[in-house]
């Protein structure tokens, strides 16, 4: 594709932009299922394999419940920043 005069080049770099701003917004609108989904696991591997009675087993669960967690607010920590960026940046 060329680019014949500043205008279309304006136009092109928004292009790009509002394509990564909904990339990001996607990318976002995914993370929000992590801890609902993971709760129902949890949920599940504790009344469904009957965990209750087994403190080590629960114990690891939540650590590891803990760890998927924490993962996923600190990419949705860094996608909003980046979508922060490209929405208020010149």
């Amino acid at each position: 594709m060329d680019i014949d005069s500043k205008e279309e080049l304006d136009a092109q770099v928004e292009f790009n932009k509002i394509n990564k701003i909904k990339n990001v917004e996607s990318k976002l609108h995914r993370l929000s299922f992590i801890p609902f989904s993971y709760f129902a696991f949890l949920l599940l591997a504790y009344f469904g394999l009957d965990l209750g009675n087994d403190l080590s087993s629960a114990v690891i669960i939540l650590i590891i419940s803990i760890g998927i967690i924490g993962q996923s607010n600190v990419q949705r920590t860094d996608l909003l920043k980046e979508l922060f960026e490209l929405k208020y940046s010149k």
